[in-house]
């Protein structure tokens, strides 16, 4: 797996060089930030996520606000360890590095675990700076929490600050597909990966919240679940 975070990372570099300091400087006379995003994935996992990450720092009309590294499903073939979370930002630091932005963003673990019940959050580093970010009284910029993987840190955030609901919007990446508009892959079943990383978080966001969110056509599909 280490040769795949060593080409995501040869990307990232090359990334930032074709951003040279001159040409970022003339663009944010242009364009500024008119969204807060804070950045959540299982970034141990498929490194598709770690490409996504570079992308959002290459935007300069999102400012980000943190970096949330998640867990994966328990015995993942990309981390199998029970601690996915913390080397979700071991993966985000390294990439970080390369890019030469080591300590420019906040970046913060999320629970290894997922929720228990849908009633008691899994407080992390994570869902607190959610919480921190989405009570802020001094923003103008809506706050995006786009998410790449599972739900557990949206969901903790909100059991453990319902006011959120109304401050934030969740952008997930998740779920089935709509069988009306597209294919299914090949092995195909009701219960999609980022979907099945939490279900207690898909049914805390979907069904006992009021959080606005990219995806309230899931309701009933994780309701059965």
């Amino acid at each position: 797996m280490k040769s795949i975070f060593n080409i995501v990372s040869f990307f990232a570099a090359m990334a930032v060089s074709a951003q040279s300091n001159a040409v970022i400087s003339e663009m944010d006379k242009y364009v500024k930030p008119r969204y807060r995003v804070i950045v959540d994935n299982d970034f141990g996992g498929d490194p598709d996520g770690l490409f996504q990450l570079v992308h959002q720092i290459l935007s300069p009309s999102a400012e980000i606000k943190g970096i949330i590294g998640s867990h994966l499903k328990p015995t993942d073939p990309f981390d199998k360890s029970n601690i996915t979370a913390e080397n979700a930002v071991k993966r985000v630091n390294e990439t970080l590095e390369v890019m030469d932005l080591k300590n420019k963003f906040n970046v913060f673990q999320g629970s290894n675990d997922q929720l228990k019940d849908t009633k008691t959050p899994s407080i992390s580093e994570g869902a607190k700076a959610i919480v921190a970010e989405a009570m802020k009284a001094d923003e103008k910029n809506p706050l995006f929490v786009v998410c790449g993987a599972g739900l557990t840190e949206v969901a903790s955030a909100y059991l453990m600050e319902p006011k959120i609901a109304d401050k934030i919007v969740v952008v997930w990446i998740g779920g089935p597909e709509y069988l009306d508009l597209s294919t299914p892959p090949p092995g195909f079943t009701p219960l999609e990966y980022n979907l099945g990383i939490d279900i207690k978080a898909g049914q805390v966001v979907f069904n006992e919240s009021n959080l606005r969110t990219s995806g309230k056509s899931l309701e009933m599909l994780i309701d059965r679940l």
